[in-house]
């Protein structure tokens, strides 16, 4: 672990500039109990965490730990443009993902309703995307749903006729690269101080079921240099929203529910 902090550390002390970081942790597992150690783990180290966490949560018992703990320290924003993290997924592998645009535009706009009766004012304007998830076709709705950034694993711009919401790109993938095996501390730590010489902003990634039991030490070691360290800016997501200007909105528009939701129109305001 010394050898962790030194590699760290002396990158850091050659930085000529504040780097701004942020954390997102995805709430991808079947309850989101993998939340909370995660958690007080951040807040014990007083760097701020933001939580993505899909509308298919909002009424286990995991929101209601999260709704009470949200503040300056702890965000919670949309984890995928609709539905199950765990169902997306097994969709995308089998190849039966046929949803079309306006099919798309309506999960979209019912999972930001059930997350903003949930959460309020307290859910942050923010859109996390699933891995091979990219709205491109979407990004004109963005903004009339409240998502003022998207945060995904590139930084490829959104294809809008208008002005598209702000990209949050997260330029490592920590649960990636442990759970597979490609990379042991030594390999991470200079992997961390190669984003933090070359990256005008590092975005870090971790998931609830991707963390491996040694995960937690070695994040406890990161943050640990990260908080005392005066080359690193430990920014939330609603921070780095709130420095970029915000952007335009369409007009309102009401999208149906598809037949099995009813007649019921959704606002997207």
């Amino acid at each position: 672990m010394e050898e962790w902090n030194r590699v760290l550390r002396s990158t850091l002390d050659a930085s000529q500039r504040a780097v701004p970081v942020f954390f997102r942790l995805d709430a991808d597992g079947v309850d989101g109990g993998g939340i909370r150690p995660v958690a007080a783990l951040f807040a014990a180290a007083g760097v701020p965490l933001d939580v993505a966490m899909p509308a298919t949560l909002v009424d286990l018992p995991v929101a209601d730990w999260l709704q009470e703990r949200i503040g300056p320290m702890l965000g919670v924003h949309q984890l995928g443009l609709a539905g199950s993290p765990v169902a997306a997924s097994m969709s995308r592998a089998a190849g039966m993902d046929a949803r079309g645009p306006r099919r798309l535009r309506q999960e979209l706009a019912l999972a930001r309703h059930r997350l903003r009766a949930r959460l309020g004012r307290k859910l942050d304007p923010v859109l996390s995307m699933l891995e091979g998830e990219e709205p491109a076709g979407l990004a004109d709705e963005l903004p009339a749903l409240g998502i003022r950034a998207v945060c995904g694993v590139d930084d490829q711009p959104l294809t809008s006729r208008r002005t598209s919401p702000q990209r949050l790109p997260v330029t490592l993938e920590w649960a990636r690269l442990r759970r597979h095996g490609t990379i042991d501390r030594a390999g991470l730590a200079a992997l961390l101080s190669a984003q933090f010489r070359g990256a005008r902003r590092v975005g870090i990634h971790l998931s609830e079921t991707r963390l491996q039991s040694d995960d937690l030490p070695l994040l406890r070691a990161l943050l640990q240099v990260l908080r005392s360290h005066l080359a690193v800016d430990c920014l939330s997501m609603r921070d780095l929203v709130a420095l970029a200007p915000a952007p335009a909105v369409r007009a309102p528009v009401a999208l149906a529910r598809p037949a099995s939701y009813g007649r019921l129109l959704i606002p997207l305001s």
